[in-house]
């Protein structure tokens, strides 16, 4: 039936709706597009955006580094998921876990989240607080603040992650690219909780991270004496911060 001859809904009988002639809108997802699962989309390579960004760690750790390619969470791994959504991964299961292959990588990621759900307590980041004083600046009180570029190569994890995880972080005013800087002691407890790394790991990403962060001080306060010229506020930050 041709909707020319029809008159719109009046505002106050739409409700909620959106469309004139009471056409109910689809749920947008945060990243765009609509919020319509596939199933059949859910695949390493698979071509289209929302790739995992490390084929090697996502097959090898899928709960962790899987990211999907659809639905309403799509560019996200499912443990970011649970983090934001506690019950989407057990309705994601019920739904479709049955239904897949045994080496399919989204029913690898759903055996790991079983696994690891088993006995295990709802792990909460932990507050700034709580850090000691090894994650602190020699005064006790500040906090120490790493830069997000480093975070997938030493750490296997990307900001958008820390982010959805409630990890605190400043932007960095100086650099060109308003980066962000993450407070490495949660940071450090994320790796070891939701990130796939275990402690030994997770201590050894402290150590090179400290390191840097103590070099890159070192360049800018030669840089403010006058001893170092080729300051860049992309590569040496002072650390305002973390003030």
């Amino acid at each position: 039936m041709a909707y020319y001859n029809r008159s719109p809904q009046k505002s106050y009988s739409r409700g909620y709706r959106r469309a004139p002639y009471g056409g109910s809108p689809r749920k947008t997802a945060p990243n765009g597009g609509t919020g319509s699962f596939d199933v059949n989309s859910e695949s390493l390579d698979a071509p289209g955006p929302y790739i995992s960004p490390d084929l090697g760690l996502a097959a090898n750790d899928p709960l962790h580094h899987y990211v999907l390619r659809s639905g309403y969470y799509k560019g996200k791994t499912l443990a970011a998921v649970h983090l934001i959504k506690s019950n989407y991964v057990q309705w994601m299961k019920d739904k479709y876990y049955d239904t897949l292959p045994e080496q399919h990588i989204l029913r690898k990621a759903l055996d790991q989240f079983s696994q690891e759900s088993q006995g295990a307590e709802v792990w909460t980041l932990p507050p700034l607080a709580a850090a000691p004083p090894r994650f602190r600046e020699e005064d006790g009180k500040r906090h120490m603040y790493m830069q997000e570029r480093y975070l997938k190569k030493t750490w296997n994890t990307t900001p958008e992650a820390l982010v959805e995880a409630g990890v605190q972080y400043r932007v960095s005013e100086m650099s060109k690219t308003k980066a962000k800087k993450f407070a490495l002691f949660q940071v450090y407890e994320y790796a070891k909780n939701m990130g796939g790394m275990n402690a030994k790991e997770a201590d050894e990403a402290v150590h090179t991270e400290v390191a840097r962060i103590m070099k890159t001080r070192a360049n800018y306060n030669n840089f403010k004496s006058g001893a170092y010229s080729g300051y860049d506020a992309e590569d040496f930050c002072p650390f305002q911060c973390c003030a």
